[in-house]
Parts: C-alpha cells; structure tokens; sequence
C-alpha cells in the first residue's frame, strides 16, 4: 500500500511540477520573501562552511537559498519532472547546486555525511514519517542539525466554510500575481485521508518522533508566516493556516 501511495504522490508532484515552479518563482522573485527565509536559515546553520542535504527540493528555492549562504547543498526530489526543473532553474540563476532524484525514506547516501538536513513542506506527503526521519537522522553528522518546515494545512482548512470562500476569492490574485493556476493539480481526497498528516496534531507529532528517535534539543516555532508573508501573501493564501518550524541536533 505504501508503495502505490507513493506513486501516486510522485505522480501528483511530476503533474504540478511546471505550476508549483511558477509559485516558488513568485517567491524568489519577492526580496522581501528571499531575505526573510534567509534569515530564517542563517540563524539556524550559522556562517562556516557545511554540506547540507535539502530533501523534496522541488524546483531548488531552499537550496539556492541556502547556496546564497554559501552553503554546498544537494538536493533530493522522488519527482523527476522537479529535478528537471531545479537543474534548468540552475543553470539559468548561475548556481552550482547538485540535484539528483531521490527516496526521502530511503536516502542514497553513507552514514553521517551532512552537517545538515533541511526540507519545506515535504513531511506531510510522505508514507512512513518515522522511516524519513530515521534515514535523516541517520546521514547527520554528529551535532548535526535537522530543520523541518510544514504546516498543518489540511487540519486548518477542510471544516472551514470561511476559509474555502477566502480560498474562492483568493485564486484570481494568485492567478494575476504568479501566473499559475492555483492546486491545477490536487491530491485526492481518498490519498490524503491515508496520509498521516491528516489524523495527527502537528507540530507536537513531529517533535515526539524527533525525540523518540534520540534527537536533542527538539524545539518547534509556530510563528514562521510571520516573518516571512507578506499582507499581499497572507490575502492570496492565509486560507491554509500557519506554517511551522522544528529543528533537533543530533
């Protein structure tokens, strides 16, 4: 069952590939956005050199965010059309960034290879959350750090009227301002009930798997939306709730 429900989530990804790059172009196009996200990963890593894994990479934002930090990143997607995508965003902005396709809960590389392991809104699609953060555990050095960026979206949104109506409202903005078509391709409802994003309260599940599994200084920060939206981003997609941020060392 995992595997076939995987299929179907890389399926989704390759589809929406070309939409969901116009929306991190949105993105990276906003400096405001940019600088905000910067400062988010600085904090974080720090200033020396290290080698950070970026898992469910998409079309390259959070590692050529973090290779403006002067970061060696390689990031990791199950979707090929991404990675497509991520070598050509590459090329064309100028970075040196190794892409490659790759299984979050199934990492093709030794033991304790980085000094960091970061991935955005990626956690909440996979099989076997637990598996993915062995295997992320796993590859970090020790003292390594482990950044986790998601959000509670579904649980913030399905049993809301006012929010499907803000949602209603919001597409044309999204449409005029990013040139996509806002979810052109959904995850079905009948794949997302399976995920285990959908029956758990998050972020307090993500930090008891990150303790269980022997990672210290589990913390989580609930306030990511706010220093990063914008009031014109928060208008096109507040609807979803707060995105949120947990991080623990190795």
């Amino acid at each position: 069952m995992m595997t076939g429900l995987k299929d179907q989530i890389r399926t989704r990804w390759s589809l929406d590939a070309a939409n969901y790059n116009r929306s991190t172009q949105s993105t990276w196009n906003s400096e405001r956005a940019k600088s905000s996200w910067k400062s988010i990963f600085k904090d974080l890593l720090g200033t020396e050199d290290q080698l950070v894994l970026d898992i469910g990479t998409g079309p390259g934002f959070v590692a050529f965010l973090l290779a403006e930090l002067e970061k060696k990143v390689i990031g990791i997607d199950l979707s090929e059309d991404m990675i497509q995508i991520a070598n050509r965003n590459s090329s064309d902005l100028g970075f040196n960034v190794d892409f490659r396709v790759g299984d979050a809960e199934n990492l093709p590389f030794e033991d304790e290879s980085f000094d960091a392991v970061v991935n955005r809104y990626v956690l909440w699609t996979l099989p076997n959350p637990e598996r993915a953060m062995h295997e992320w555990r796993r590859v970090l050095k020790p003292g390594g750090i482990l950044i986790i960026i998601d959000g509670n979206w579904s649980h913030n949104y399905k049993n809301s009227i006012y929010k499907k109506l803000w949602r209603y409202f919001a597409a044309p903005i999204v449409v005029v301002t990013e040139k996509r078509i806002p979810c052109k391709t959904k995850l079905d409802q009948s794949i997302k009930q399976k995920l285990w994003s959908s029956g758990n309260s998050r972020p307090s599940t993500d930090t008891e798997i990150l303790k269980k599994l022997g990672f210290r200084n589990v913390e989580a920060d609930l306030n990511i939306n706010k220093r990063t939206q914008s009031l014109l981003d928060y208008i096109k997609l507040g609807y979803w709730g707060d995105t949120f941020l947990v991080t623990g060392i190795k």
